[in-house]
C-alpha cells in the first residue's frame, strides 16, 4: 500500500530579506519642529530578526534626518528622528537595506504651519490718554 504523505512547498523569495515598519508613521507636527516619536523598522533574514543591517534613509518634502543610515540592533531594530523644515506639507521618509535594495519602507509625515503668539498691552496701540487700568490690560495677537 502507498502511504500518504503531505508535502509543503516554501518559497525562497518569501524568506528572504525583509524590511517592515514598525512604528513612527503617519505623525503630524509643526514646523520646525522635531517627529515625537523616532521611525522604526524591523529587518529580518529568512524570517529571522537580522541584527548588524545597514538602513540608507531618505527623504522628500521639507525636512532633515538625523542620520543618513542607522545600523539594527539585535533585535534587528533600527531607526530615525525627524525635524521639519519650514515649509508646510507631506514628509515621505524612506528606509531602505543596504544589502537589498528591494528591501524598501516608506513613512508618510505631515507638517503643519505653526503661527506666532505675541503677548503686547493696549499702552502698545493706543495713546497714553487711556487710564493706566485700561493701558495695562493685556490681550492675544497673531499674526
Amino acid at each position: 500500500a502507498v502511504g500518504h504523505h503531505d508535502l509543503q512547498v516554501v518559497r525562497v523569495d518569501e524568506l528572504a530579506d525583509a524590511l517592515a515598519k514598525v512604528s513612527g508613521d503617519n505623525q503630524t507636527g509643526a514646523t520646525g519642529a522635531a517627529v515625537t516619536n523616532p521611525l522604526v523598522v524591523l529587518a529580518q533574514d529568512n524570517g529571522v530578526n537580522a541584527s548588524v543591517k545597514t538602513i540608507n534613509w531618505s527623504v522628500t518634502g521639507s525636512a532633515t534626518l538625523g542620520a543618513s543610515s542607522s545600523v539594527t540592533n539585535a533585535s534587528g531594530n533600527a531607526s530615525v528622528s525627524v525635524t521639519f523644515g519650514a515649509t508646510p506639507g507631506s514628509v515621505t521618509v524612506t528606509g531602505t537595506r543596504a544589502d537589498d535594495a528591494a528591501a524598501t519602507v516608506s513613512f508618510t509625515l505631515t507638517s503643519t504651519l505653526t503661527r506666532t503668539l505675541a503677548k503686547v498691552s493696549v499702552a502698545d496701540a493706543v495713546p497714553d490718554t487711556l487710564p493706566p487700568s485700561v493701558r495695562e490690560t493685556p490681550f492675544l495677537r497673531h499674526w
